[in-house]
């Protein structure tokens, strides 16, 4: 349909599937962004911003309000797992 996309940066699809998929469907693609964490391990940030750079994608969002990971309370309590073929 041509619009943008912004990829999370803990989807459960990588970088270059998603990529794929955008610019196999039919019509127009759309603008493709990446969210990006800046992790310790920087040399892990530098591979994802390469990585996505490689794929096509056009610009990084920069996240910068989660330092830490919260206690989710609600996936806490509703038992919350991330099913076993998503990793």
């Amino acid at each position: 349909m041509g619009t943008g996309m912004m990829l999370s940066s803990w989807a459960t699809s990588t970088i270059e599937e998603v990529m794929s998929a955008m610019t196999t469907s039919p019509g127009h693609g759309g603008v493709m962004w990446m969210q990006l964490y800046i992790y310790k391990d920087r040399e892990l940030t530098l591979s994802l911003v390469r990585r996505a750079e490689e794929a096509g994608y056009k610009a990084l969002f920069v996240t910068v309000d989660t330092p830490y990971l919260g206690r989710r309370w609600d996936d806490m309590r509703n038992g919350f797992k991330l099913p076993s073929h998503l990793r």
